[in-house]
């Protein structure tokens, strides 16, 4: 009878060491570190996973305490909380940095009646990712706080708009302490119905467009009116579940005034321009004719829409061509400007003889723009004394100089300007060199 018995009593001797042998199967292979201590704080168990993140071996750790074996622990979080989780008698989850090998490392000790059992896990990445993330926020929030412009967060709210979250900058527009525009709507704080329909048509656009929306308008505020540029986007959902918008503002007024001005100068030059006794014509630096007022049509004979797109060397009269064009690769090369006496062709076949003034327009770098002719009235004019204009050249009798002369060298000299301005610019080592302003 009792040696029937003993297999089995063999084979439940060895069921705890068969469960032991898996348990510790199981704790090499999990991704977390563990290790075991008893009640005395000795290592009873290491894996090999805490190996690692300790890098000390288990040989080295089984048998001596806790605190012998890692005594920078001391004084931690790591000895406070394994002394909690005793004294409560309950699991304890928490996190340290730095405390054994230089990472940040999430630990769960469990006590039990023989001591305590605590998991390991390496959140070293994810806690740089929230400092990151952390780090970020405060500079967004920052420059959120400390942005010039009003800008903020807003949901529409029937016909009206309620403010979420404003910045110091809205606040400061609304006249109301930083913080107080939050929860409150655009019509309680002053703001006019017509801008609030604008503002509303805006968002209700960006939110049917699926993009970002800018808008320039004139706002009426306690301290006068103002001009706003504003860019608006839709950014998802509520709490409300409600559309929730973000905004940007910027005062332009200062640049409003500053167009207006220069609309008012360009519309009193246009005015000059045409209006002006003496033929006056504008033309780039292939001497095609860009600009060209009334009395410079009436010169010419021709339509402002026929002028437009010629060339000033195909109405010059061939004989005065030649000495035209070299005081006009001069003028260019040199800023100079010159008068010239010159005769120009009719569509009807007659001559005409004009005073011609020429000077440069140059950009805000002083290289050559264009070229602008100011003509007065004709001293002369009559049927052509010369014979029926072939285009020949009186001075060779071949066509040769008179096709060169028309392909407009005033390019070629433009650049052997802007060349010598290179290195007049170089020599001088300071300043800014400028060619001399055209008269």
């Amino acid at each position: 009878m009792t040696d029937a018995l003993r297999p089995a009593e063999a084979g439940e001797l060895a069921a705890p060491s068969r469960l032991a042998d898996e348990s510790a199967q199981i704790l090499e292979r999990i991704s977390d570190g563990f290790y075991a201590l008893d009640r005395d704080w000795r290592f009873t168990y290491v894996n090999a996973r805490f190996e690692a993140l300790t890098g000390t071996r288990r040989d080295r750790l089984i048998g001596r305490t806790i605190w012998e074996a890692f005594p920078r622990l001391r004084d931690t979080a790591v000895y406070r909380e394994h002394l909690r989780a005793v004294d409560e008698a309950r699991p304890v989850f928490y996190e340290t940095g730095d405390a054994v090998a230089g990472r940040w490392i999430e630990s769960t000790v469990y006590p039990g009646e023989t001591g305590l059992s605590v998991y390991l896990r390496d959140v070293t990445d994810r806690q740089q990712a929230e400092l990151m993330l952390r780090d970020r926020e405060a500079t967004l929030r920052s420059f959120y706080a400390n942005a010039p412009v009003p800008m903020g967060v807003v949901e529409l709210v029937g016909d009206d708009i309620l403010h979420i979250y404003d910045n110091p900058a809205t606040c400061r527009f609304f006249h109301r302490p930083a913080g107080s525009t939050a929860g409150q709507r655009a019509s309680a704080m002053g703001a006019p119905p017509a801008a609030i329909r604008e503002w509303m048509n805006h968002y209700r656009a960006c939110e049917a467009r699926g993009e970002p929306v800018r808008f320039e308008y004139e706002h009426a505020g306690p301290d006068g009116r103002c001009w706003l540029s504003v860019s608006v986007a839709a950014i998802g959902l509520g709490p409300s579940g409600r559309t929730r918008f973000c905004y940007v503002a910027e005062d332009v007024t200062a640049r409003k005034r500053v167009e207006s001005a220069l609309r008012a100068s360009e519309e009193r030059f246009a005015a000059i321009f045409r209006q002006a006794a003496a033929g006056l014509v504008q033309t780039d630096l292939d001497g095609r004719i860009v600009l060209a007022n009334d009395r410079y049509c009436a010169i010419l004979g021709r339509s402002r829409e026929a002028l437009l797109g010629l060339r000033v060397q195909d109405l010059t009269h061939p004989e005065d061509l030649p000495r035209n064009l070299a005081l006009l690769c001069r003028t260019i090369e040199t800023g100079e400007p010159f008068v010239i006496e010159k005769r120009y062709l009719r569509p009807d076949g007659t001559v005409v003889w004009v005073n011609n003034s020429i000077s440069t327009v140059r950009d805000a770098d002083g290289l050559k723009a264009c070229l602008r002719s100011r003509w007065t009235s004709p001293r002369a004019s009559g049927p052509r004394r010369s014979r029926p204009c072939s285009r020949r050249s009186s001075a060779t009798g071949s066509r040769t100089r008179l096709r060169w002369c028309r392909r407009s060298p005033l390019r070629r000299c433009a650049a052997r300007a802007r060349r010598r301005a290179s290195r007049s610019r170089s020599v001088a080592g300071c300043g800014r060199w400028r060619p001399p302003t055209a008269s």
